[in-house]
């Protein structure tokens, strides 16, 4: 791994391969409730690709998955998917 830093009780790892995708791992957690999120990213020729996959402790699952891409020299729209929604925005800088 590349890089590991400890973050408020909780282990960060993430591995680049070759600045087109990143694997990162968290773990974090403390005596009553534990979190570990798994995210695989990939850069695109416009945009970047990422999903992710997460467990607590209760046994409460999550995945999600998000497209970004830059559209001119300002503007970003994303794209983003879960089980419970779907949804785009479009960001300007002023």
């Amino acid at each position: 791994m590349t890089r590991k830093k400890y973050n408020n009780g909780g282990l960060v790892a993430r591995k680049d391969f070759k600045n087109i995708a990143a694997l990162e791992g968290t773990i974090s957690g403390n005596h009553k409730y534990q979190r570990g999120t798994l995210s695989a990213s990939l850069k695109l020729r416009k945009g970047a690709l990422t999903a992710t996959k997460s467990k607590d402790s209760f046994g409460n699952t999550r995945k999600s998955y998000s497209y970004a891409q830059k559209v001119g020299k300002n503007t970003t729209i994303k794209a983003n998917a879960s089980k419970g929604y779907r949804g785009i925005s479009i960001s300007k800088k002023f």
